[in-house]
């Protein structure tokens, strides 16, 4: 099984509706990839209170998914889980790569950015750095990852769908 790890601030809010959701898709399609999601300052003051933000169960219930009664509480990324993941995503690049230069440098690069600012900072004054895939910065948060993890899923749906053609023309050129 392949892996996606989210990552953003706190492990509380964004990140985690992304592991949510991925997951959710990819059981529903079979996709032999999951998500996990971390934070890059969980150890560093905050307001989180509790193991989830509650919009992120409200927007993950909007959508049909029910969560497990048992919810983690948010879990700080390490080197180990930089390592074990096949993609890495930090959602929103004008925060997370400086926290990634400053905590984790040998990993900058390596990792894609997303545009999806926090709950508190999301509002309609704010512009999309990423010219590619625009996404409307009058969406809430959790809108706006839905809008990123669409084609994201998409494309690693038609590369297992490769492989497996792959695979399977080479068993049958064995046989």
């Amino acid at each position: 099984m392949k892996k996606v790890l989210f990552l953003c601030t706190g492990n509380y809010y964004r990140s985690r509706f992304a592991e949510y959701l991925f997951n959710h898709w990819a059981i529903q399609s079979r996709l032999k990839w999951r998500a996990e999601s971390r934070g890059l300052a969980v150890d560093q003051p905050n307001n989180n209170l509790g193991a989830i933000a509650p919009q992120t169960i409200r927007g993950l219930e909007e959508r049909g998914i029910k969560i497990r009664d048992y919810i983690r509480h948010p879990l700080q990324v390490s080197e180990v889980d930089f390592k074990a993941a096949n993609k890495v995503i930090a959602v929103e690049q004008a925060v997370h790569r400086s926290m990634m230069m400053s905590r984790y440098p040998g990993w900058v690069d390596s990792i894609e950015y997303w545009n999806v600012q926090d709950l508190d900072q999301n509002s309609s004054s704010s512009f999309d750095l990423d010219p590619v895939n625009p996404i409307n910065s009058e969406e809430s948060p959790l809108d706006q990852l839905e809008q990123k993890i669409r084609p994201l899923f998409a494309a690693l749906e038609a590369n297992q769908r490769l492989e497996l053609s792959i695979e399977t023309q080479s068993l049958l050129l064995i046989d």
